[in-house]
């Protein structure tokens, strides 16, 4: 689903009272995590 592959970095977020697991590729999360910043510096809202 989010084309993770053998050996790709990932990033888990876990949500214990939902019994949730959460994985993302490491990649993905840099870029978004990027692209907020880019537009918070640049006087954006976030959304």
């Amino acid at each position: 689903m989010c084309a993770i592959g053998t050996g790709d970095l990932v990033v888990l977020a876990a949500e214990h009272t939902h019994d949730l697991l959460i994985v993302h590729p490491a990649a993905t999360v840099a870029r978004l995590l990027a692209d907020l910043h880019t537009r918070l510096t640049a006087g954006g809202h976030g959304s």
